[in-house]
């Protein structure tokens, strides 16, 4: 390997050894906080259920003058866990009228705003520092190794470290997006916390979203850190660069299959220093970008120097020349080898093959591939197999009963529970007794009719129309159909009973558009 790429992708992998340390602490942070919301939600449901649940009527009551003087101490005990920076953070006083709900989310929003505050942003700048440091000392020690001596180089500037942190380099600054990611989080919790009370739910129902929000919000601030800090450590980078006077630079891509069609034409790339831009010839090109780059000089000998690979198949590295670039690489090694070409294409679908064996699993059990790597195999081998599972997968939904889909919750598309939800409602006729009264059925096919659609919702991958659903079309009572029945239609009590028992076997046509289903059936 030459000398330049070998020190540079040291000097990166120390950076991103940085954040990677500095994650596990802010990992812990998300963990604890979750744990006190999930307290604080635990408290609210113990004062103000009954057998009900907490109504969203009963939390929009006023609180007393005695629970204000909780919550204020609830804040007050946040604000001085924060110590100075709680002076940063949004206004969290308290108004003298306040509902359950408003306390509620006040509460959960003071837990956020410590994790965000101090355990994110604060914490998190430093340790961009640390990395910006990092970097710009290791490459002006690499240049004195290269050169032979030792050139005296400026201190680093606090004010220029701050500058490349809250540099909008990706369309909005660090803390910026850092607390944009914030009110999402809390929009999604409160947002759960509605649905719960609307649906008269115990709090305990809410521990396993309540997780995966929170785990999407950790790889997000994963995401975000380690794009920052590659972005800062190319800034320190070409910081000495410029202060050493190097003219041009050398784009630096890993030779594996997880490098992606941005960078790979890039790799071996030669660009004149002040030309660099982010995001077009110099890293990041991307977000979670591994790439880097190193001083280039055309006297530079790299005859009989080597630079690293790794092989997709085996996953072993092994040396190329120090001047075949990605393109030549992925040419002569795997374009030209059938298997090795199949494991790339099994690495760059990974965790969207991932995803979908966990669906697939759920669905067929015994009857899909054991393990994940069979699955994949399947999928990119075996043609006509992979084309009769996908063909069977929907008749397999709709033979499953709500209590053998717990893992498919939040998880099908709108046309799968549609059509998962039609196969309910066509069942609803075998199961009223009609040895029962007209009302006691129309009931029963009533009562059916909601659960399955309760059901369907819960299953939908769709957040934005499961919430437009909730929001707009929530489950009526009995009482309220028949009312809506008679007043409309004109009908009879009778003839309402009747409507209600035939309806219920149908369902509404301009969702099953809206979902694909209508146009399924036509094709058939």
């Amino acid at each position: 390997m030459s000398y330049w790429e070998d020190r540079q992708i040291i000097r990166y992998k120390a950076g991103e050894k940085t954040i990677n340390q500095y994650y596990k602490d802010l990992e812990k942070a998300f963990i604890q906080a979750k744990k006190e919301i999930q307290q604080v939600i635990d408290l609210f449901y113990m004062r103000y259920a009954d057998e009900n649940g907490v109504t969203y009527a009963k939390a929009r009551k006023l609180l007393s003058k005695a629970e204000i003087g909780e919550l204020k101490d609830f804040i007050d005990k946040v604000k001085e866990n924060m110590g100075k920076y709680n002076l940063d953070v949004e206004n969290m006083s308290i108004k003298a009228r306040v509902t359950r709900y408003e306390a509620l989310e006040k509460q959960i929003d003071a837990v956020l705003q410590k994790l965000y505050a101090v355990d994110y942003e604060y914490n998190g700048s430093l340790t961009l520092e640390q990395v910006y440091k990092g970097s710009y000392y290791q490459t002006w020690y690499n240049i004195d190794q290269y050169t032979g001596f030792h050139k005296e180089f400026a201190q680093i500037s606090p004010s220029l470290i701050d500058t490349y942190i809250n540099y909008p380099f990706d369309g909005a600054k660090f803390s910026t997006r850092l607390w944009k990611k914030k009110a999402y989080l809390q929009q999604q919790l409160m947002e759960s916390m509605t649905t719960m009370m609307i649906q008269g739910k115990h709090p305990s129902t809410l521990s396993k979203g309540f997780a995966k929000k929170f785990g999407r919000s950790q790889w997000e601030a994963y995401r975000l850190l380690h794009t920052e800090a590659s972005f800062v450590m190319s800034q320190a980078t070409h910081d000495v660069y410029k202060e050493d006077g190097v003219d041009k630079y050398e784009y630096i891509a890993a030779l594996d299959s997880r490098t992606c069609e941005i960078c790979r034409p890039l790799d071996k790339k030669v660009f004149d220093t002040e030309d660099a831009v982010t995001g077009v010839n110099m890293a990041p090109m991307h977000a979670l970008c591994r790439c880097t780059d190193a001083p280039y000089y055309e006297d530079t000998p790299t005859a009989g120097m080597k630079r690293i690979a790794r092989d997709p198949e085996t996953g072993e590295s092994y040396k190329v020349p120090a001047g075949m670039s990605y393109d030549e690489w992925h040419t002569k090694y795997i374009e030209n080898d059938p298997q090795k070409a199949l494991a790339e294409l099994k690495i760059l679908h990974k965790n969207g093959d991932m995803e979908q064996y966990k669906d697939y699993k759920a669905i067929f059990g015994k009857d899909i591939a054991e393990s994940f790597a069979e699955f994949q195999d399947m999928k990119y081998t075996k043609v006509e197999k992979w084309k009769e599972v996908k063909a069977e997968k929907q008749s397999r939904i709709n033979q499953m009963d709500f209590s053998q889909m717990g893992k498919l919750k939040e998880r099908l598309g709108n046309k799968e529970v549609r059509l998962w939800y039609k196969s309910q409602d066509e069942k609803i006729p075998n199961l009223v007794d009609g040895t029962k009264s007209s009302r006691e059925q129309a009931i029963r096919a009533f009562n059916l009719r909601n659960e399955y659609r309760t059901q369907a919702r819960e299953l939908m991958k769709d957040k934005k129309a499961r919430e437009e659903l909730d929001r707009n079309h929530k489950n009526p009572s009995f009482e309220q159909i028949m009312e809506h029945k008679k007043k409309k239609y004109g009908l009879t009590d009778e003839e309402a009973y009747q409507d209600i028992i035939r309806s219920s076997a149908t369902t509404n046509k301009k969702y099953d558009r809206i979902a694909g289903v209508e146009r399924e059936e036509e094709e058939r």
